[in-house]
């Protein structure tokens, strides 16, 4: 499991944007820990770098959440 910081420097993708994607579907919801930290799977690496290279291909974040 990774926290939200260690998904923020891996994919680059400022910590307040990963928020924004949970909020907006664009990612699943992560779980939390005893202390109400984030926790990710591994495979949000993945769907986040996807989010990236399909917005600078110029899909909108409605079309790449459907």
């Amino acid at each position: 499991m990774l926290s939200i910081g260690q998904v923020s420097k891996i994919t680059n993708v400022r910590v307040e944007t990963i928020r924004y994607y949970e909020r907006e579907g664009l990612i699943p919801k992560a779980s939390r820990s005893t202390s109400g930290y984030r926790q990710f799977p591994d495979s949000i690496i993945r769907q986040i770098n996807f989010i990236g290279q399909a917005k600078n291909l110029g899909f909108s974040l409605k079309d790449i959440r459907e």
